[in-house]
C-alpha cells in the first residue's frame, strides 16, 4: 500500500491519501493530496512489508514518518521501552 502522507515535525501522520493502482487500467489513480502548512511536509511512502496486514486507518494511526532518515519512510509510532 502506498500513501501520500501529510506529517508534522515529529513524523506524526496528520492526513493521508491512499495511492492505489487501478488494476483495470494498470495506472495509478491520482486523488487529491493534502497540502502542507507551516511546519508540515508531504511525502509519498510505501507501507513496509511487516505492516501490510494493517488497513488504511490502522496504518495511519500506528505508523509515523521517519523524519531522521535521508528518505521519508514509515516506521512504528509506538515508543519502545528502554531496558
Amino acid at each position: 500500500m502506498k500513501l501520500c502522507a501529510l506529517y508534522d515535525r515529529s513524523g506524526q501522520i496528520l492526513a493521508a491519501v491512499r495511492l492505489d493502482e487501478d488494476y483495470r487500467s494498470g495506472r495509478f489513480v491520482d486523488p487529491p493530496r493534502p497540502l502542507p502548512q507551516k511546519g508540515q511536509k508531504v511525502a509519498e511512502v510505501e507501507v513496509p512489508e511487516e505492516f501490510r496486514h494493517l488497513n488504511f486507518l490502522d496504518a495511519c494511526l500506528q505508523l509515523k514518518v521517519d523524519v531522521k532518515a535521508k528518505q521519508p519512510g514509515l516506521v512504528s509510532a509506538k515508543k519502545r521501552s528502554a531496558r
